[in-house]
């Protein structure tokens, strides 16, 4: 007989795959791999650019550069306000599968991210399973998220991912008091958004 916290646990898993699962399915078309494909958008090239140059000089040099020339007369790469190289899941992906195929997983991504995000918000505030599915489902295909994205501005979509978590991690200051993994977990989540 299986005990109660790992039915828990098995219940929790499969609703994390499924809410996984439909942002993934609703944002298939990003997973084309074709490199020659690229986000659209008039703002989506500048934005991103930190990433191209980022992969090319991991890839060349074996370094994650400080500067970036290309732009004007050059910019930081890490302490831009545009910069997102300190955001592991914006980052990493195009460090990992290239440019602009990273940028794309990391759209994708998001979604899952906010997906995750609306799923624990409801989880928090003590709502049932059907709940949490739909609020977990709500978040993964948010509008605002995905028009900011298609008009390409990229950062602005992607940020949109980490809001359900500090609404969370904040509900969960205040009814979970005793506990110090709300303060970790806003101020990762805070920290992700700037």
């Amino acid at each position: 007989m299986t005990s109660l916290p790992a039915l828990r646990l098995r219940q929790s898993l499969f609703e994390l795959i499924l809410i996984a699962a439909f942002a993934i399915y609703g944002l298939r078309a990003y997973l084309n791999f074709d490199a020659t494909l690229t986000i659209s958008g008039w703002e989506a090239q500048w934005l991103t650019g930190s990433a191209q140059f980022a992969a090319d000089s991991l890839r060349d040099r074996g370094t994650l550069p400080l500067w970036q020339p290309y732009f004007n007369h050059g910019e930081p790469t890490v302490d831009n306000t545009v910069a997102f190289l300190l955001n592991p899941f914006q980052t990493l992906p195009s460090l990992i599968e290239g440019y602009p195929n990273g940028l794309k997983i990391s759209i994708v991504l998001s979604a899952v991210i906010a997906g995750w995000g609306g799923w624990y918000l409801a989880r928090v505030l003590g709502f049932g399973v059907a709940a949490r599915l739909l609020l977990g489902l709500l978040f993964a295909v948010k509008g605002p998220q995905h028009a900011s994205l298609a008009e390409g501005f990229f950062q602005l979509g992607i940020t949109q991912s980490y809001l359900p978590w500090v609404a969370a991690a904040a509900v969960a200051l205040v009814k979970f008091r005793e506990s110090r993994r709300p303060v970790v977990l806003l101020a990762v989540w805070i920290t992700l958004v700037f």
